[in-house]
């Protein structure tokens, strides 16, 4: 898509920005319905609060300097800020119910899984590798961007196992919420 014009790579980077925002948007919404399974007030919270996060994220994504490669690193920064900020409600839910119990309802060994593989991709796309140490020989596969995309399809797959795997655990125990 790049080799096509300036304006359609542009246009391509923006969507590729958009979707890892959706994607990373997303990842939290299970978490957080299967982490606060008992406290509707506060799942709408962090889902308002994850939701609003994405929107004031989104101009900066959509912005033409965002795209440039001189921000590589700031996109990677600013993806990670974004991902990070999950752990407040992580932290919420164990104070809340007790780390063993989030273990399972937030599936956080796979969230933390997720979060390794999502940066160890990040890491590889920010230093071009393979590409700078082996200039011109991975232009169609292999380059450090494909590398990434790789990564986040199976921290995507890995994240679905572990909500798979919470919603299994929420609905077999057979929860029951207290009236608050």
């Amino acid at each position: 898509m790049c080799n096509h014009s300036h304006n359609v790579a542009r246009f391509c980077n923006q969507l590729d920005y958009v979707g890892i925002l959706l994607l990373m948007w997303g990842a939290g919404i299970p978490s957080t319905y299967y982490g606060f399974v008992c406290h509707p007030r506060l799942q709408s919270f962090y889902w308002i609060l994850s939701t609003s996060a994405a929107l004031c994220c989104a101009p900066f994504i959509l912005s033409t300097r965002f795209v440039l490669p001189q921000f590589r690193r700031w996109r990677v920064v600013f993806f990670a800020a974004f991902g990070f900020s999950s752990l407040i409600f992580v932290i919420h839910g164990a104070i809340l119910y007790g780390r063993a119990l989030q273990m399972t309802y937030m599936s956080l060994v796979p969230v933390l899984y997720m979060a390794t593989i999502n940066l160890a991709g990040a890491v590889i796309y920010v230093s071009r590798i393979p590409e700078r140490w082996f200039p011109n020989k991975f232009d169609l596969f292999g380059a450090s961007h494909q590398i990434f995309h790789l990564a986040v399809i199976v921290a995507a797959w890995v994240h679905f196992r572990g909500i798979a795997a919470a919603f299994v655990a929420v609905r077999s125990q057979g929860v029951v919420c207290s009236a608050d």
